[in-house]
């Protein structure tokens, strides 16, 4: 007799956000997520600034795409601000958004390649069957394809509202 979690159940999606270098709770959730080989992981944005180490969680986002080949990283507000200062070999300044002078000042000034070349090939959007995915958000009323990617980067603000 075949018990119910012998049989292969429905792809998921399972959408995970705003890690911000919290390596610790992204290990933890990786051990009680109940993924399988034919999930996809959504993770949408913000791997750096402000958590206890966002090289290390960058690092174990690299190493979790390499094993688990249905791992798609969206792009957040933070890596896009990140990749602002990045000139493809090395960042040049740490951006101004909160959290980023720890990481370089944690770094020496020397952001590690390998997390230029993370952020780099992070996505802005992502759609599957079960839906489409940005870090913050869409323009009310418009279609997905229409919204600009700085929406979908930072959401809709009103004019003057702090981002």
């Amino acid at each position: 007799m075949r018990r119910e979690s012998d049989i292969p159940s429905a792809p998921r999606t399972y959408a995970i956000g705003d890690l911000h270098g919290e390596v610790s709770l992204l290990r933890q959730l990786l051990l009680i997520l109940p993924y399988h080989e034919q999930d996809t992981l959504v993770f949408l944005g913000d791997y750096m600034d402000r958590g206890e180490d966002s090289i290390a969680l960058v690092r174990q986002l690299l190493q979790l795409s390499r094993e688990h080949e249905r791992t798609i990283l969206l792009r957040g507000n933070h890596d896009s601000e990140w990749l602002e200062t990045w000139d493809g070999a090395r960042f040049l300044t740490p951006p101004g958004i909160d959290g980023s002078p720890e990481v370089w000042d944690a770094c020496d000034g020397h952001v590690p390649f390998e997390v230029g070349y993370a952020l780099e090939g992070t996505r802005i959007e992502y759609e599957d069957e079960h839906a489409y995915y940005v870090h913050a958000g869409l323009m009310p009323g418009m279609s997905f394809e229409r919204t600009p990617p700085l929406i979908k980067l930072w959401g809709a603000r009103l004019p003057g509202e702090r981002i």
